[in-house]
């Protein structure tokens, strides 16, 4: 799996790099999001490359999660926000929401 692939083409196309690099993993859709692994589990490396390049990895789980959270509290809009364009490497739900959904990370 080539994740740069389409920054590369991106940047190629508009002659500048993205502003962000978001890869939505949706991996093992026929378990029980509560009990399947984390996206690219056991792939540290390629996750840490793409968190070097500006890179977040954002499980579907995680998306389930924020769309509920704003939802139910639209108030935290803007920090879910910030805190999605600050992060790379592996996605972290905000900790200042004090969400704490079942099976996400």
């Amino acid at each position: 799996m080539n994740l740069m692939k389409y920054a590369t083409m991106y940047a190629s196309e508009e002659k500048q790099t993205p502003p962000r690099l978001w890869y939505l993993a949706n991996h093992f859709l026929r378990e029980d999001p509560a009990t399947r692994p984390h996206a690219l589990n056991g792939r540290g490396d390629v996750v840490t490359a793409f968190a070097g390049a500006g890179g977040l990895l954002i499980d579907t789980r995680n998306l389930f999660a924020l769309l509920f959270d704003a939802r139910q509290h639209p108030e935290r809009l803007s920090e879910t926000r910030a805190s999605m364009r600050a992060q790379t490497g592996r996605f972290a739900m905000p900790t200042e929401s004090g969400y704490r959904g079942v099976g996400v990370s």
